[in-house]
């Protein structure tokens, strides 16, 4: 493999391209979360979760390679961060920089989708506590005025024998 900066460039861009594909993705799979709290559906809210679960694995698969890769570039080009690639000569830099900045927008998008969904979720909670409560209440007042009285056999004794 060429060890070159531009090599490692390339597949920096490659794995953020990918990493921007996977976040849209859970942002899709985020806002029909959204959709599903609003129906409480259950089932296919846990599904969701799963799917996103599942593409939430493959980032961070993609975001070891790209640890991986951006280390061997700061060894070869002698750089701390991303900041320093522009001084360092490196042609796609600005690319890369394009393609990061887009995800940072994309995760903000995530997240504010998220902040809603939660939101949503702890009113759909509160409703469901209150409506628990509600039967629980009625489950105790059938009991008090429905109470069967006991029926204790009545013993009576002849005392004129």
């Amino acid at each position: 493999m060429d060890t070159t900066a531009e090599k490692y460039m390339e597949k920096l861009i490659d794995i953020l391209k990918k990493k921007h594909v996977l976040l849209q993705s859970i942002l899709s799979l985020t806002k029909a979360q959204s959709s599903q709290i609003n129906e409480d559906a259950v089932e296919k809210l846990q599904k969701l979760i799963d799917e996103k679960q599942r593409v939430i694995d493959d980032i961070n698969k993609l975001d070891d390679e790209f640890d991986v890769y951006f280390t061997r570039l700061k060894a070869n080009v002698k750089i701390n961060s991303l900041d320093e690639l522009n001084a360092a000569g490196i042609e796609s830099a600005k690319h890369l920089k394009e393609i990061t900045a887009g995800i940072i927008n994309l995760t903000m998008k995530i997240s504010e989708v998220e902040k809603e969904n939660d939101q949503k979720s702890k009113e759909l909670l509160n409703k469901l506590g209150e409506e628990i409560k509600k039967v629980n209440q009625g489950k105790k007042i059938s009991k008090t005025y429905a109470s069967k009285p006991t029926n204790n056999p009545a013993y009576f004794i002849d005392k004129k024998k």
